[in-house]
């Protein structure tokens, strides 16, 4: 089927149509749109400047409000009115002119410090005894007590404290300010309870009705804070304006007195009307586009049927083209020039289109001799191409031997990056080893391989090996002592044992020490391998060093320097693992004691601090010589150790504390006085001890310590008798 074609005369009116119409419309609806936006503008900065205002003012509002009720509890009327309740009537004048000073609606209660109401304002006793509210300041109190220069101010939400005013919707959000009085006939520095506290409960939606003056008719204010709406001069079954422009201002609420600042957002909101705008100066428009669009209609049929015509008779020439006819009717001439002289144009290529014929069967014939000459450039081009696919395939042998070496070299590097990877996550020498010889005997394989790692100022030595006999090892163990005693470069070596040559690779780390080395014995690495290995070794020596450098920083950390005791930290970790393994072994017992030195502070003013450093020390020594090896001492802090007893039944922990005290009397130490006479004394410390049999585990430290001090104070009781 035919598919159906635009006539001319349809186009052309069309396009003038819609190049009269749409430019029209989309004028008017440009200024349409900024008429809106700019009373949209206008309408956001006038909400800004009440927003702002509104904000100045709540602030001065709320600032005015903490001044009165910081002003208010200091009066001496309030106190009395806590301790003695004939003074309430003249409490109740009080709270009256605190809230007429604050011209808010607000409820005030003068409470004692268990939280009593002793008088209130525009309150609710019932409500106010059994809201939740009571409850949160008693807890935020017990948390963090305020003093007299602190007041406690938090948002709540409760609807039985709060009416509103027309008594027709609830209010439920507000907040409640809390100050401490005190007894003013203490000194300041002695108060360290507060007698009683002031208690300002006020709404939102108050604050909201004092503003409603500054805003207009339409404008609605709400208070949100932390996205929870606390008030709004809008009703809630009100819906919301289809064109609503809101604008937000935050405020805060802060003071020196505070214990903290709160943050508040205002929204102020307008139904602007924007679609009703529009609608009106569509209206307005409207006859404009009627008239536009009838005289577009009435210019665009003239001017389609004015210039279909010529289109037409251009259509007949091209058919005859089309037909082989080059030869045109010249006595039909075009109205307009441009089409005329196509018309001539056209003619003329009629003319030229004749002679091209003429030319193409000429070079056809060319054309076909040539063909002749191509077919045997082909064949000799044939003949070059199998010379070159020999030489191609010649070449690409011997790329591949260059790729296959270079993948195996990047294999071996990706391997060992991996290896260095595994090794970073080792804990210890041992794991360094095995990591090491499992790996290198994947990468090489059937290579025996060794590697030896010694520790910085030790002897002893960790080595490994794969595919190395017993006597073999023996000797290259030998061999390394001599190594290690003579200064080395960080490159490779070659070490022979047995009639064996063994690539030696030190381990050397960031500083001048050797930590081992890694021996190879093959004969057939090449460069590149050996220059990646020395690379790895380097890695392992790093690898070493830092592990070392992490135990010796652990056992730092968890030594005391002074008696090289176990300290606090390791204590604590100790602790924390024993009751580990006591919640899963429940059945085995574990005890803990508690040791303090007797009388320090004698012998460090009498004898000086050095011999109160050696007390230390010895009670660290005797502790350290009657406990068992399984059991471990701890130096806690200053004069006080720890000893926690593995299979710590009350009757061995009992064992343990006699023996302790016998071991007290019976040594001494020698000190002389600031007058050179020498004294000897007795180091003398006090026991506590506890259980794990006879006491939770979270109980035992301060059970411990308890009948040390006991046991410390019938010592210090004893030597004043």
């Amino acid at each position: 089927m035919p598919r159906s074609r635009l006539k001319y005369a349809r186009v052309i009116a069309l396009s003038v149509f819609i190049a009269s119409v749409l430019p029209s419309i989309g004028l008017s609806w440009l200024l349409i749109n900024k008429h809106t936006q700019n009373v949209e503008q206008a309408t956001e900065d006038e909400l800004t400047r009440i927003a702002q205002s509104v904000r100045v003012e709540l602030v001065h509002r709320y600032n005015n409000l903490l001044s009165n009720i910081e002003l208010i509890s200091n009066d001496r009327t309030l106190n009395q009115a806590i301790e003695d309740f004939l003074y309430a009537g003249n409490a109740y004048s009080i709270l009256e002119r605190f809230s007429n000073l604050s011209s808010s609606r607000q409820s005030v209660y003068l409470v004692s410090k268990d939280f009593e109401v002793v008088e209130q304002y525009q309150g609710y006793i019932d409500a106010f005894e059994q809201s939740p509210i009571v409850r949160k300041i008693k807890r935020e109190i017990a948390q963090q007590p305020l003093d007299h220069d602190r007041q406690l101010v938090m948002v709540i939400e409760d609807q039985e404290l709060f009416n509103s005013p027309d008594g027709e919707r609830p209010i439920s959000m507000g907040f409640a300010i809390v100050s401490p009085i005190y007894n003013m006939a203490l000194h300041h520095d002695l108060r360290t309870e507060a007698n009683g506290y002031l208690i300002s409960i006020n709404s939102f939606q108050a604050a909201i009705e004092s503003q409603l003056g500054t805003l207009g008719k339409s404008d609605i204010l709400t208070i949100d804070y932390n996205g929870v709406w606390l008030a709004s001069s809008r009703n809630p079954d009100t819906p919301k304006g289809e064109h609503e422009l809101s604008v937000v201002e935050s405020f805060v609420v802060s003071a020196p007195s505070m214990n903290s600042d709160l943050a508040f957002n205002l929204h102020i909101s307008r139904d602007f009307g924007a679609r009703g705008n529009r609608i009106n100066y569509l209206e307005t428009l409207s006859f404009s586009f009627a008239g536009i669009i009838a005289l577009s209609v009435i210019i665009s049929l003239i001017i389609g049927r004015m210039v279909s015509q010529p289109f037409r008779r251009m259509s007949e020439i091209i058919n005859q083209f089309k037909d082989g006819n080059y030869r045109l009717d010249q006595e039909r001439e075009f109205r307009f020039d441009e089409l005329h002289r196509m018309q001539i144009l056209i003619q003329s290529m009629g003319g030229r289109i004749e002679q091209q014929l003429f030319l193409m069967n000429k070079k056809n014939k060319e054309l076909e001799q040539v063909s002749g000459l191509k077919d045997q450039y082909l064949e000799e081009v044939k003949q070059f191409n199998v010379q070159l696919e020999a030489r191609v395939v010649e070449q690409t042998k011997a790329m591949s031997l260059t790729l296959n070496h270079a993948q195996h070299h990047r294999e071996l590097l990706h391997t060992l990056l991996n290896l260095s990877y595994d090794l970073q996550q080792c804990k210890n020498s041992d794991e360094v080893n095995e990591i090491c010889v499992s790996g290198l005997c994947r990468i090489l394989v059937s290579v025996p391989v060794a590697i030896m790692i010694r520790r910085i100022g030790e002897q002893n030595d960790s080595f490994l090996s794969s595919g190395i006999s017993l006597e073999e090892q023996q000797l290259i163990r030998d061999q390394l002592e001599v190594f290690f005693n003579r200064k080395h470069s960080q490159t490779a070596e070659i070490f022979t044992v047995a009639s064996f040559n063994y690539s030696l690779f030190p381990l050397a780390g960031v500083s001048e020490f050797y930590h081992g080395c890694i021996l190879i014995r093959s004969d057939e690495l090449n460069l590149e391998v050996k220059d990646s290995m020395s690379l790895f070794a380097r890695q392992v020596g790093s690898i070493v060093e830092s592990i070392e450098l992490n135990s010796e920083l652990q056992l730092v950390a968890r030594t005391d320097a002074l008696t090289g005791l176990a300290n606090r930290k390791a204590f604590n970790e100790a602790m924390e693992r024993q009751t580990g393994l006591y919640k899963r072994y429940p059945k085995d017992h574990f005890g803990l004691f508690i040791v303090d030195a007797n009388g320090l502070k004698q012998v460090n003013d009498q004898y000086g601090h050095d011999q109160g450093d050696a007390l230390i020390c010895n009670i660290g020594e005797i502790l350290r010589s009657q406990v068992r090896g399984v059991d471990k001492v701890y130096r806690l802090a200053g004069d006080e150790f720890a000893i926690l007893v593995k299979k710590g039944e009350l009757v061995s922990c009992k064992a343990l504390e006699l023996r302790l005290q016998q071991v007290s009397l019976e040594h001494f130490q020698v000190m002389t006085p600031n007058d050179g006479e020498t004294v000897k004394r007795p180091v003398s410390f006090s026991v506590g001890y506890a259980s794990s049999e006879t006491m939770p585990i979270e109980d035992m430290f301060k059970a411990a310590d308890k009948a040390m001090y006991e046991h410390k104070s019938a010592y210090y009781q004893h030597q004043k008798s």
